[in-house]
C-alpha cells in the first residue's frame, strides 16, 4: 500500500517539477530549452492527457489483460495456470486508482476548467469497470478489510494527495508570473495581485471582517475550539475501543458459557443412551427364559 502511494504521488511530483522547469526555462542560461509562450495551457494539456491515459490503461488491464488471464485459469485448470490466471479484488489498489484520479482533478482544476467534468464522466465508467473486474475478473480477496480501519486510512491517503495537490496550485497563483501573451491575468506580476485589487474593491464593512479572521482575537480562540473537538473525538474513540473490547470479552464468555452447556447436554444424552441400552440389555434374556419355558411345557402336554 505504501509503496504504491509513494509511486503514484512520486510521479506527479516528478511531473510537476519538470513542468517548473519548463516555466522557468532561461534560454540564455539553457540553450537546449524551449521557452513556453502560453505554459498554463501547456500544463492543462498535460493534465488532460495524464486523465485520459490514466483511463485508457485502466480499460486495456481489464479487457485485454485481466480478463484472458481470468479465461486461462477458468478452462484450463492447472497449477500454473491458478498461478498466472487467479486474481484476487485488490480493494486498496482500486480505492487508490479513484484517488489518483481525485488528485489528477484538483491538480489541474486550476488550469484546465473543464477536467472536473471529465473526471467526474471518467468516474461513472471507472465505477462500472471495477464492478466488472470485481465480479467477473476477481475472485473475493482472502485479507478481511475492516471498514473504518480501511476508511481512515484512505482518507489519511487522500489528505496527503490533497496536500500534494494544492501546494503547486498555491504556489502557481502567488510566486510564478503569469504568461505575457495569453491568458486572462497577463500583464500581472502576479495572479494574487488579481485578488488582492477585488478585495481592495469590497465595502470597508465586509474588508474589516475579513481582516479580524485573519487576526490573533480570531485564531486564538479558533485553535483552542479545534483542540477541543479534537479532544472530544479522542475521547470517544478511546471509549468506543474500550467498549468493545468489553462486548468481546462477553462474548467470549458468552461462547464458553454455551460450549459447557453443550457440553453438559451431550453428557445427559450419552448417559440416557447408556441407559436405554442396558435396560435392553436386561430385557432380552428374560425374554428369551420365558420363550423357552413355554416350549418345554408343550412338549410336556
Amino acid at each position: 500500500m505504501l509503496r504504491t502511494v509513494f509511486l503514484r504521488l512520486a510521479s506527479l511530483l516528478v511531473l510537476i517539477a519538470t513542468l517548473r522547469a519548463l516555466i522557468y526555462c532561461d534560454c540564455n542560461d539553457n540553450k537546449g530549452c524551449q521557452q513556453l509562450r502560453c505554459w498554463e495551457t501547456y500544463v492543462g494539456q498535460n493534465f488532460y492527457k495524464l486523465v485520459l491515459l490514466d483511463f485508457a490503461t485502466q480499460v486495456l488491464l481489464t479487457f485485454f489483460v485481466n480478463f484472458p488471464r481470468m479465461l486461462f485459469a477458468k478452462h484450463f485448470p492447472s497449477r500454473f495456470s491458478q498461478f498466472i490466471g487467479e486474481q484476487e479484488f485488490d480493494l486498496p489498489k482500486n480505492a487508490l486508482d479513484v484517488i489518483y484520479s481525485q488528485t489528477l482533478c484538483w491538480l489541474g482544476l486550476y488550469f484546465a476548467p473543464i477536467l472536473p467534468a471529465i473526471v467526474a464522466i471518467k468516474l461513472v465508467f471507472i465505477f462500472y469497470l471495477k464492478k466488472f473486474v470485481c465480479l467477473v475478473n476477481s475472485k473475493p480477496s482472502s485479507t478481511v478489510n475492516l471498514a473504518s480501519r480501511s476508511k481512515s486510512m484512505f482518507m489519511a491517503i487522500l489528505l496527503v494527495a490533497f496536500v500534494v495537490a494544492a501546494a503547486p496550485v498555491a504556489l502557481s497563483i502567488g510566486e510564478v508570473p503569469p504568461s505575457r501573451q495569453c491568458g486572462p491575468f497577463r500583464g500581472q506580476d502576479y495572479v494574487w495581485n488579481v485578488v488582492l485589487h477585488a478585495f481592495q474593491t469590497l465595502p470597508l464593512d465586509f474588508r474589516s471582517i475579513l481582516f479580524y479572521f485573519g487576526t490573533a482575537g480570531f485564531a486564538v480562540p479558533a485553535f483552542i475550539g479545534l483542540g477541543l473537538a479534537l479532544y472530544y473525538y479522542y475521547a470517544v474513540s478511546e471509549a468506543n475501543k474500550h467498549m468493545v473490547g468489553v462486548l468481546k470479552n462477553q462474548l467470549m464468555l458468552e461462547g464458553h458459557d454455551k460450549q459447557y452447556l453443550l457440553n453438559r447436554l451431550s453428557a445427559l444424552v450419552r448417559q440416557q443412551q447408556h441407559e436405554q441400552s442396558r435396560k435392553q440389555a436386561r430385557s432380552v434374556p428374560a425374554n428369551d427364559h420365558s420363550s423357552v419355558t413355554d416350549n418345554s411345557n408343550s412338549n410336556a402336554s
